[in-house]
């Protein structure tokens, strides 16, 4: 351990002293203040400001001059904030000492680590997270402005906006709580989390049909506290650098402008207005030291701020002001957001002259960056005669938004450069385009014009600067439009009337349905189609219903219905007029299904062409019913599984498995075997005996639907004398009398000779040669199957319609009981 620290320290010593000729070559006012620096709190208030880093291309003389860390032969991205504000020697004082006060304080061996892990400028020992070559990466060093606002200096500019429905208004008063579902859905990475449990608080004067709801990202809440509470805080802003380190920023729904920092699932800040945090986090050096590392700082000004890295760039993962956020992975050095206001939503409704309805004026509260829903407005209380509301679902839900034309807010980026932006709609830019004013050290930089979703870049020396349009689509004031009601016009033979549409008593946006006379010997076309019913309802409220009449017009229907299984196999819909004929008869369909296999039971047309009849009230309907054909395999006529029945109409149906001839005729034999008399061997004796039977299956489904028993269910042999060989005895005097079955078909019975001149125990021989009469018993054995002897499967019973066994092809080998003669 002593080897070890002892070596660490010379390292140390080694570092500092590179460290101090390298700065040596930028000039004595750097290494003064350099030094100072580190001798002062390590290496920490150096790298705060990490959004500075320069991109190679970008070495200036003036940069080398104001930047106390930056070489021409390295790339840092450890800076002082007084190198991110002025380019002065004076501001650069008055940075150190900000900077000393912005870093925390650590123990002696804390200090001494980072001092050590900072003043390395060996790339080989330079840990990755502080390496300088961030600069270096694909993705620029940027600032960027996400689309936020600030609400708290946009108050004097509210008396000038265009009209009262596009001022924004906060009131604490009158606090429910809705219910939070999170159901909007963000472009890219940002995929919404539905919170089921959670509820958020916000302010309403409305009805229950009106709801304020969050639209939080898939995955933000697993990194909060598991008792981070919803109801109280919303979150805005989710951040996440290249070491992985996760920056969410939450609010008080209250919408007072105060922000909590949570840094990788810990609640690490609490940021009044106008105050800052330090973004703190463990590393371990190569000797097993902690160190406190500083990898940014979050600034809160007034509903406004910036999260400024350390040497981390930082990708935008969620907010709830920027348009499209994840912007495919771009990386910035600093970040700034707007804190979300608290806004009173205004629903107001105009009769169709323009004059407000002021009995009708809805409010609802919810914070920047909320989806809204207004309900659907519904009851006699919102129905005006004569009038209709227009494309209430338009307005029926958004995104709350505190912007509107003549919206003022500013971004201060706590380097000497600032952001101004004023809303100014118009016909020519359309709504939300924002004019903006860059200003560096209090003097106009740049100035310009963005549409809605647009950003430019601004460069100075200490990077490079995106400016996002903030603007959120604005919904502070949604405005509901009555319009004029249509009228029915009726054109008949007897002229010409006009008639207002009537109000739907309980619903503003409809009408009551419009009558339609019928007229005999006449069809309905209300606005050129026609129709059969007496009454419609207009798609247009707004527009004028014609109703004209022509000659009538018939429908008729041919159902084709399988009467076994009770479904409708098609339905031909034919159109005409009265007394037309239709050119549709029911041939051709009736051939196509007998050739399936069906069977034709009847037919409504009487295979005659349809004619449209004059019943104005029902449509014509025929039926054509059709059954299930069957045949059936016998004996004589078996099946070929898999073939057409009928070989003239190969696409008909086909032989089911089953239905071969083993299924319907089987031979059952009886084999007398005789052996061991030589060429004096008689030949085996077999007989044979059929078994059959019936299998009928659906022409239609191929299905099984019936067997017959077999014409027996077993059959026995006759008995046979065994032939007398001279010289030979038999052990059997008889064989034979074997039973058969269809499952088990084949018998062997084995009959052994043997020379005579045993012992006369034989059948057949009396010890001496001759056949005796009278021969003593001998054991009968019993036959002993063997392992093989049993049918490979049996058939199934008369009623079961699966498909039949295969054919068992084991023969039996059978002994009979056998006597010797008494």
């Amino acid at each position: 351990m002593n080897n070890r620290r002892s070596l660490k320290e010379n390292l140390t010593i080694s570092n500092k002293q590179r460290f101090s000729i390298r700065k040596f070559s930028i000039g004595v006012a750097s290494v003064m203040l350099g030094t100072t620096l580190y001798f002062m709190g390590g290496v920490g208030p150096s790298i705060v400001h990490a959004d500075s880093v320069q991109e190679q291309s970008v070495q200036t003389p003036k940069l080398d001059t104001n930047s106390a860390q930056a070489s021409s032969d390295t790339s840092s991205a450890e800076q002082t904030s007084s190198q991110n504000q002025t380019s002065s020697a004076q501001n650069s004082q008055k940075a150190v000492s900000n900077a000393s006060a912005n870093t925390k304080s650590t123990d002696s061996k804390t200090q001494t680590s980072d001092q050590v892990a900072n003043a390395t400028t060996d790339k080989k020992s330079a840990s990755q997270a502080d390496n300088a070559s961030a600069t270096n990466s694909k993705t620029q060093d940027n600032k960027k402005v996400v689309s936020d606002a600030n609400r708290a200096k946009s108050t004097a500019n509210d008396a000038q906006t265009k009209s009262a429905q596009q001022t924004a208004k906060s009131d604490a008063a009158n606090s429910n709580t809705l219910v939070v579902q999170q159901t909007k859905k963000l472009t890219g990475n940002a995929k919404l989390n539905k919170l089921v449990d959670s509820k958020a608080q916000t302010d309403t004067k409305t009805d229950s049909n009106y709801s304020v709801t969050d639209n939080y990202p898939e995955g933000l809440m697993n990194y909060l506290p598991s008792d981070f509470n919803n109801k109280q805080e919303y979150a805005f802003e989710w951040l996440r650098n290249k070491n992985k380190n996760n920056i969410i920023l939450t609010t008080n729904r209250t919408g007072d402008g105060e922000v909590y920092v949570y840094l990788d699932g810990k609640k690490v800040g609490t940021l009044a207005q106008n105050s800052s945090q330090t973004l703190d986090v463990t590393r371990r050096d190569i000797w097993g030291y902690d160190h406190s590392k500083n990898i940014g700082t979050v600034y809160n000004d007034d509903y406004a701020g910036i999260v400024q890295s350390n040497g981390y760039l930082l990708n935008i993962i969620y907010s709830s002001h920027a348009k499209d956020v994840d912007n495919a992975g771009s990386s910035y050095s600093t970040v700034s957001f707007f804190v979300p206001h608290k806004i009173t939503q205004t629903v107001t409704y105009k009769d169709s002259k323009g004059n407000v309805i002021d009995s009708l004026t809805h409010t609802q509260d919810g914070l920047t960056g909320q989806s809204y829903t207004t309900g659907l407005p519904s009851g006699s209380d919102y129905v005006r005669s004569g009038e209709y509301l227009d494309n209430i679902t338009n307005n029926g839900s958004g995104l709350i938004s505190e912007f509107h034309d003549g919206y003022t807010c500013t971004k201060d980026y706590h380097d000497g450069v600032s952001v101004t932006f004023t809303e100014n709609d118009s016909e020519k830019t359309g709504t939300g385009t924002m004019d903006y004013v860059i200003y560096y050290g209090g003097e106009v930089v740049q100035r310009g014009s963005l549409a809605y979703g647009q950003s430019t870049n601004y460069t100075n020396d200490s990077g490079r600067y995106t400016i996002v349009n903030p603007y959120v689509p604005q919904t502070t004031n949604i405005v509901y439009q009555y319009k004029k009601l249509g009228n029915v016009v009726n054109i008949d033979p007897k002229g010409k009337t006009t008639t207002p549409y009537a109000n739907d008593t309980n619903d503003p946006t409809k009408v009551e349905p419009i009558n339609v006379p019928s007229i005999p010997g006449y069809t309905t076309l209300v606005n050129g189609k026609t129709v059969s019913d007496k009454t419609i309802m207009p798609a247009d409220p707004g527009q004028d219903t014609t109703i004209t009449y022509l000659a009538h017009a018939q429908k008729a229907s041919v159902t084709y219905v399988d009467d076994k299984t009770g479904k409708t196999l098609k339905v031909d819909n034919l159109k005409g007029v009265t007394n037309a004929k239709s050119g549709y008869t029911t041939k051709a369909a009736i051939d196509t299904y007998t050739g399936l296999g069906y069977t034709l039971v009847s037919d409504d047309t009487n295979g005659k062409e349809v004619v449209f009849d004059n019943d104005d009230a029902v449509d014509q309907a025929f039926t054509v019913h059709l059954s299930h054909g069957t045949i059936t395999v016998t004996p004589e006529n078996p099946g070929k599984p898999g073939e057409p029945v009928d070989p003239d109409n190969p696409d008909g149906p086909k032989y089911p498995d089953g239905t071969d001839e083993y299924q319907v005729k089987r031979t059952g034999t009886q084999t007398i075997h005789y052996v061991g008399a030589g060429d004096k061997t008689p030949a085996d004796n077999k007989q044979t005996f059929v078994f059959t039977r019936e299998i009928t299956f659906d022409d239609v489904t191929g299905k099984i639907i019936s067997v017959t028993p077999w014409n027996v269910q077993s059959h026995t042999f006759g008995k046979v004398d065994t032939p007398v060989i001279p010289g030979y005895h038999a052990d059997k005097a008889v064989a034979g009398g074997a039973t058969v079955t269809p499952d088990d078909l084949n018998m062997v019975i084995i009959v052994t000779y043997a020379p005579d001149g045993g012992s006369g125990d034989n059948p057949g021989s009396n010890g001496g040669g001759d056949q005796g009469t009278t021969p003593t018993p001998e054991p009968v054995p019993e036959p002993t199957p063997s392992p093989d002897d049993q049918p490979d499967t049996t058939l199934p019973s008369d009623n079961n319609t699966d498909k039949d066994v295969e054919k068992d092809k084991q023969d039996k080998n059978y002994e009979t009981r056998t006597y010797q003669k008494c």
